[in-house]
């Protein structure tokens, strides 16, 4: 109140209408709204039921990639397929200290 009185923000002094007193004490399934969930732990089952159905992601359907049947494609799939890049790669000591450019090589 002290900080209002010199000058300072009353914001906190009133309640925000969008702040939420807790958990609703009943909810109504979609299926059948004239029955009401009033138990807690009921209630905590629908709405993580509810919430985890609503932000659910949609698998995406599969996507033509016409692209990978190039000639160039093709060319470079073959050649990898005959001398592939193995990774990650084995490294020794002397190989990380030329990598970090520190001591002797």
């Amino acid at each position: 109140m002290n900080s209002v009185l010199l000058g300072g923000s009353c914001k906190r002094l009133y309640q925000h209408l969008n702040d939420a007193t807790g958990p609703p004490l009943a909810t109504a399934p979609e299926d059948d709204p004239d029955v009401f969930i009033t138990a807690a732990d009921d209630v905590k089952s629908h709405m993580r039921s509810y919430f985890d159905a609503l932000f659910t992601r949609q698998p995406r359907p599969p996507a033509l990639k016409p692209w990978l049947t190039t000639p160039s494609v093709m060319a470079i799939c073959q050649r990898t397929a005959h001398d592939p890049f193995n990774w990650p790669q084995l490294m020794s000591l002397s190989d990380l200290r030329l990598l970090l450019r520190r001591g002797k090589p």
